[in-house]
């Protein structure tokens, strides 16, 4: 009784609800896989933390979010050490941890699996929160990675979601205990909001007086306002700002992640009573939100790079996003209000969200990236290792031998497998698209484009299927020109009518992994290539010109100064610090540089004192 207590106190939390209680017992009086199925609000993430704090052994929590891992990484990080590993994908950057729980993203984590880190083999415990996210195809073949490893290396596994739906299905695969729990701890009150009258699931009106947010706020509550995508954001928030001040605030998957945290922080204190967000802050992310208004029910649906129209959120997302209302600790209930702009959607709405139920899960794990992530692991295996391997994925239990074995040509004609005769071992560059996270596409695009003798490598990035996939029908070859000619992020926006700076930003970030990819195919192909390959994925990772590199890596000087400066012919550091004087004056005429000459003149005062320093140290070995 004094350890829960205990337990209780180091989470600042008073008692457990029945449900937590229940699972908890789980946890602790076996070793078994869990299941935790119960409505938003009943304390999901607090109790995995728990777990996560008494599990022994290394814990891993595994998330959809940046947004859900930083915020357990904080509530975490007060108990225990944790470590938050959620980078690009591509990068070899963690292999040294040592804290007792790493948290992760879905595709960072499988990256990792991917490759012969150390400290994998102390996991002993693997969190994987908002499961549901499987039935997504672009989510799905990183959720089932994670776990098919897991049940291969004996890891225990505890999953949790409030939306799934075909529990047995999973309860299955994963052999797994479902503690579930049906009630909401903190009511959630659903409406459709037709005219100035809200409908209940029952069909039981009620007219509003006021416009929502009035009648929210009215109450002293905070509202998440819920729009379709980023540019509608940045216009409603725009609109409401004018109106109603700093109590207003925008969140969205465009902005870098400091200005995200800052806005989460500044949520979690209560100083933003009315928030307008895309999905970004759909998921598991405990918010002191007492209503959310859904003023649109619709997605933009983009499929190779071209936009397809609007498709209506499906039940999961729904109910996901209304979640985020009425959370435990901040209120004793929530609301969820629909928005309808005419009687055949307010029937619609009631039918399908209110009253409709949710989506079952499904899998989209190729037979491709299983074989390419089992021989990275392994380095070498014989057929029935890798056919008996399929029984812990959740996609590919059916296939068959045959279907393998086709596989497996496939594979060793593109150059990623070997074979000699008996067992498959994985070739340097299949580890190469295994470690940058490429799929069949890539690898044929990139195959057929390797063959030719020569390429504009530049083009052939835009033209690859990820950037393409990002594009919205945009030639992105100009845009990427420009960047890396030192062209700001906003500039950039005139090369298309359709394109935000954020989706800008997000094909240079995409652009700038394929550079990465690219580089590593050539190496492990030994291609002479690769060395115009490695110097094109700087300039994208930096948006400089080739003469600007050295200056951009130099901590401190920044972007915008290395691609001044470069203009002005000093390309490396010695050069600048020794014409100290001329630079102050070529950067003092320009408006915008001379605000940033402190930066250089700091940086060449450290260069001097360092190499002071270091002359001082010599003089005196050389004395005694």
């Amino acid at each position: 009784m004094s350890e829960l207590s205990d337990l209780l106190q180091k989470f600042n939390v008073t008692k457990l609800n029945t449900f937590q209680e229940k699972a908890l017992i789980a946890f602790l009086k076996s070793k078994k896989n869990l299941i935790l199925s119960a409505p938003t609000g009943t304390g999901k993430t607090l109790l995995m933390e728990m777990m996560l704090y008494l599990n022994n052994g290394k814990g891993v929590y595994v998330s959809p979010l940046k947004a859900l891992c930083d915020q357990v990484a904080n509530e975490l990080g007060r108990v225990t050490s944790v470590q938050e590993l959620t980078g690009d994908v591509y990068l070899d950057d963690s292999s040294d941890v040592s804290a007792n729980v790493v948290v992760s993203t879905y595709e960072k984590m499988d990256s990792i699996l991917r490759r012969p880190y150390s400290w994998l083999d102390d996991i002993s415990l693997l969190i994987l929160d908002e499961v549901h996210n499987m039935r997504y195809q672009k989510r799905s073949e990183a959720i089932e990675l994670v776990l098919a490893w897991a049940l291969e290396h004996g890891v225990r596994i505890v999953v949790g979601s409030a939306t799934i739906a075909g529990l047995s299905r999973v309860e299955n695969w994963l052999n797994a205990e479902i503690i579930s729990h049906d009630t909401r701890s903190i009511p959630l009150y659903e409406f459709v909001k037709y005219g100035t009258v809200l409908i209940s699931s029952d069909g039981k009106r009620y007219q509003l007086d006021r416009s929502v947010i009035d009648f929210i706020i009215g109450k002293g509550k905070n509202l998440l306002i819920f729009e379709s995508t980023r540019k509608l954001v940045e216009s409603v928030y725009y609109t409401l700002k004018g109106r109603y001040g700093n109590q207003v605030e925008m969140f969205h998957g465009g902005m870098d992640w400091d200005t995200r945290k800052k806005i989460l922080s500044k949520i979690e204190s209560g100083n933003a009573k009315i928030v307008v967000s895309t999905t970004a802050l759909g998921q598991g992310v405990n918010l002191p939100f007492y209503a959310v208004w859904f003023r649109s029910m619709k997605l933009p649906e983009i499929e190779n790079g071209r936009y397809k129209g609007f498709r209506y959120l499906d039940v999961t997302e729904y109910k996901q996003i209304a979640g985020r209302a009425g959370r435990p600790r901040f209120d004793k209930e929530g609301m969820a209000i629909i928005e309808a702009k005419n009687e055949w959607e307010a029937r619609y709405f009631l039918d399908t969200y209110l009253n409709g139920s949710i989506e079952q899960i499904d899998g989209y794990l190729s037979l491709f990236k299983y074989i390419l992530v089992q021989l990275s692991r392994r380095g070498v295996a014989d057929f029935n290792q890798l056919y008996s391997g399929l029984r812990y994925t959740f996609s590919l239990k059916d296939v068959t031998q045959k279907q393998m074995l086709d596989m497996l040509e496939i594979m060793r004609s593109l150059g990623l497998i070997y074979s000699d005769g008996v067992n498959y071992s994985i070739e340097k560059f299949g580890t190469a698209v295994a470690f940058t996270y490429l799929d069949l596409e890539d690898v044929r695009y990139y195959k057929d484009k390797f063959e030719k003798k020569e390429f504009d490598i530049l083009e052939v990035i835009a033209n690859s299927p990820k950037v393409r996939e990002q594009s919205k029908n945009n030639d992105v070859l100009p845009i990427l020109e420009y960047w890396i000619k030192g062209d700001d992020i906003n500039a950039l926006t005139r090369f298309s009518s359709n394109l935000m700076e954020k989706d800008i930003q997000n094909i240079i970030d995409i652009a700038t992994w394929q550079a990465y990819s690219i580089y590593s195919l050539m190496k492990a192909l030994d291609d002479n290539r690769q060395y115009i390959a490695l110097k094109m994925w700087l300039r994208l990772e930096h948006g400089v010109p080739e003469n600007a590199l050295n200056l951009v890596q130099v901590s401190g000087i920044g972007r915008k100064i290395a691609v001044f400066l470069a203009n002005k012919g000093y390309t490396k550091k010695s050069e600048v610090c020794s014409d100290l004087a001329k630079v102050k004056e070529l950067m003092q005429n320009d408006e915008v540089m001379q605000k940033q000459y402190w930066r250089v003149q700091q940086i060449c005062e450290k260069t001097t004192r360092k190499a002071k320093r270091q002359l001082n140290a010599k003089i005196e070995n050389f004395d005694k």
